[in-house]
């Protein structure tokens, strides 16, 4: 009687084989998974707000700026209102460099969550791949292991077993190849014992 294919040898034991293996990549994933989240968001909120900061100093900056710019005029000291221009495209190329900064900061910030995202999903799919590569490890264990448990039961009743070739990929092919020499051997003696007896009468 064939297992139809995709069928586990022995479910209880490839499972829970497979949850254990499992519940142990997963537990440390989800330890360094949390370090890279903590630090993440830690990072995030303190690049945050130095850039809630930097944009305030900003704020203050172009109204000391457009003050000074006013009031340069007002005074009409000849000295001042070239400076006032000066200090005017100074100002702006200084506050444009900050808020180029400022937009890259952002842009890390959210790339860093980006990151801990697909690390996550990445965790998430390898959890998956490694559970059905544990359910295909542990059939090449469970399936020789049934087949030699039904052999033993063949034996024990009596019965001379049908010793099926296992699959290519299986482990325990020697034992199980041991196992059929032995039966072999048995089923051997047997009838030469049976055909002596014959021979006897």
């Amino acid at each position: 009687m064939r297992k139809k294919r995709g069928a586990l040898a022995d479910g209880g034991f490839q499972r829970r084989t497979a949850v254990r293996v499992l519940g142990v990549v997963l537990a440390f994933s989800v330890i360094g998974l949390s370090v890279l989240g903590f630090h993440a968001v830690r990072t995030g909120r303190m690049l945050a707000s130095a850039s809630d900061e930097l944009e305030s100093a900003l704020l203050t900056g172009d109204n000391i700026v457009k003050a000074f710019i006013r009031y340069s005029g007002r005074v009409g000291a000849t000295g001042l209102v070239p400076n006032a221009g000066k200090i005017a495209i100074d100002h702006e190329l200084s506050a444009t460099t900050v808020r180029r900064r400022m937009a890259d900061i952002r842009r890390c910030i959210f790339i860093n969550y980006a990151i801990i995202g697909v690390l996550g999903g990445l965790f998430l799919l390898q959890g998956v791949f490694l559970y059905r590569y544990c359910i295909r490890l542990t059939g090449r264990i469970a399936g020789p292991m049934g087949m030699l448990r039904r052999r033993l039961e063949e034996i024990n009743r009596g019965e001379i077993p049908d010793f099926r070739p296992l699959r290519r990929d299986d482990e325990f092919r020697d034992v199980y190849d041991q196992l059929a020499l032995a039966a072999r051997g048995i089923e051997t003696g047997v009838k030469r014992r049976v055909r002596t007896r014959a021979k006897e009468r």
